[in-house]
């Protein structure tokens, strides 16, 4: 209907406005994630760009490649871009002074840089569901690893309001990715060992703005996990979420 495409286009143009400048370079950089993340799953969408050129053209179409010029300072050499016609372009990177992101709200939670935005149309599950899905998690938990009965799963839920549709989906989502590692873990007779012995509840701290895959951390028996992880709705940083935990044991 009208009044919901109204609604998705507010939401739609509120997400683009909470992202923040970044060099042409780190852009670049990400569009080549979302590519590869692509060719990976076959699913994850791409989106076009078009590259301004320090010659005054412009050429658009899809990433296919970036080369590193130097390893140790991350320098780019070369891309080459897919045009419309299906005609391939190799530039220098050096040539590039900006670029444009087409339809960036369908984007733009790849691009938060620890922002929270939220994927265009994931639904979002209240407190409630979020309560039901730690108490189911903490079970299965207990059981894969011979936990005492009292082992949890919280949060700090006076941290986050119950209408804070971002922080809520955030939280599923790193909830997610905390029981995935859980349950690599489970596979490991050594690391199952030690988990048994180390942990008896996981805390996730629900704060807002970027935090470091680094403060994932293991405090006596408690496994703290920030929800506000770099890129916590991105399937391109859920992996280093996933190793930082396993990290941890």
């Amino acid at each position: 209907t009208q009044s919901t495409w109204g609604t998705r286009r507010k939401m739609d143009r509120e997400n683009v406005f909470k992202l923040s400048a970044k060099p042409p370079a780190t852009i670049l950089q990400r569009v080549l994630e979302l590519k590869r993340a692509q060719n990976a799953d076959n699913k994850s969408p791409q989106p076009r760009v078009t590259l301004m050129l320090s010659t005054g053209h412009t050429v658009s179409g899809w990433v296919i490649d970036i080369s590193e010029n130097d390893p140790r300072t991350n320098s780019y050499a070369h891309i080459a871009l897919s045009t419309d016609d299906l005609d391939v372009v190799y530039l220098p990177v050096s040539m590039i002074s900006g670029l444009i992101v087409h339809a960036m709200y369908n984007f733009a939670h790849n691009f938060a840089f620890g922002k929270q935005i939220r994927p265009p149309r994931a639904p979002v599950p209240t407190r409630l569901d979020l309560k039901k899905k730690m108490k189911n998690s903490a079970t299965l938990a207990s059981s894969a690893f011979n936990l005492p009965k009292s082992f949890t799963f919280d949060a700090t839920w006076d941290s986050i309001a119950a209408d804070n549709s971002e922080a809520l989906y955030c939280l599923d989502t790193v909830l997610d990715a905390t029981v995935e590692a859980l349950q690599h873990l489970a596979a490991d007779e050594l690391a199952k060992d030690v988990i048994a012995r180390k942990l008896d509840k996981v805390m996730f701290t629900v704060v807002g703005g970027t935090t470091s895959i680094d403060q994932v951390k293991l405090e006596r028996d408690t496994l703290i996990v920030p929800t506000a992880n770099v890129e916590p709705f991105s399937s391109l940083t859920r992996g280093a979420l996933v190793a930082a935990i396993e990290a941890c044991f």
